[in-house]
């Protein structure tokens, strides 16, 4: 662990090479400073990965829309389908699986 930020660590986008600069500091080493860049950049990559996050759930819908496009089953539900899906792969509530599936649509939108 690193006690101090690595040169070039402010201009680092959101993505790999920052999640591991971020995994090898000690924040409770860094200057109070630092901490700030710290948390800021920690903040880049949650929004990174609440972006991409969001954009599998979309995706899941489109892969459905698809499916059930090709095999139409009368009574199908492309959205009910979307939410149980996330639902069961994060372990969410059923309200929880639908209101992130809806924010996800509406940023789409």
């Amino acid at each position: 662990m690193f006690d101090s930020l690595p040169p070039g660590f402010t201009d680092l986008p959101p993505g790999p090479t920052l999640a591991a600069a971020l995994a090898s500091i000690d924040v409770d080493r860094l200057s109070g400073h630092d901490r700030i860049v710290a948390l800021r950049a920690e903040a880049r990559m949650e929004a990174h990965y609440a972006a991409r996050k969001t954009r599998a759930m979309v995706a899941i819908r489109e892969a459905l829309a698809a499916e059930f496009a090709a095999d139409p089953v009368p009574g199908d539900d492309v959205d009910e389908a979307a939410v149980a899906e996330i639902q069961a792969a994060l372990c969410l509530t059923g309200a929880t699986a639908a209101s992130w599936y809806t924010d996800a649509l509406a940023l789409r939108d």
